[in-house]
């Protein structure tokens, strides 16, 4: 994952949206979600923006 993130960073990318894009993450357990945030954020060099958007369709 560290490779795929400076690949993105050192081609411009401005900011990295992981998690809930295509619901990927209701598969996991909560302890799941922390580890991979976790993980993630330690990746992290300071010129992007990490971004995890929780995307739920609201019952009507």
């Amino acid at each position: 994952m560290l490779a795929l993130l400076m690949f993105q960073e050192e081609h411009g990318t401005k900011v990295i949206l992981f998690m809930e894009s295509t619901d990927e993450s209701s598969m996991l357990t909560a302890e799941e979600r922390k580890q991979l945030i976790t993980e993630t954020a330690r990746m992290k060099t300071g010129k992007m923006v990490f971004s995890m958007v929780v995307l739920r369709a609201i019952p009507t």
